[in-house]
């Protein structure tokens, strides 16, 4: 959540995702895929947890 919220989300990424939902879904996916990527080594079975917090995660912002 961290990487993506940070690492990942560059200035015109945090415009574009407070001017239209569009921005909100590539973020959204971008958090989902680190999660993913991230958990894979571990736990490759825990996809569907990455999948949970991508979208809670763009749920969230989405209503921000």
């Amino acid at each position: 959540h961290l990487f993506g919220d940070y690492i990942l989300q560059w200035d015109s990424l945090s415009r574009w995702k407070s001017q239209a939902i569009s921005g909100v879904l590539v973020h959204g996916a971008i958090v989902l895929a680190a999660t993913w990527l991230f958990s894979l080594p571990f736990d490759p079975t825990w996809w569907p947890w990455a999948l949970f917090i991508g979208l809670t995660h763009t749920f969230i912002d989405g209503v921000e």
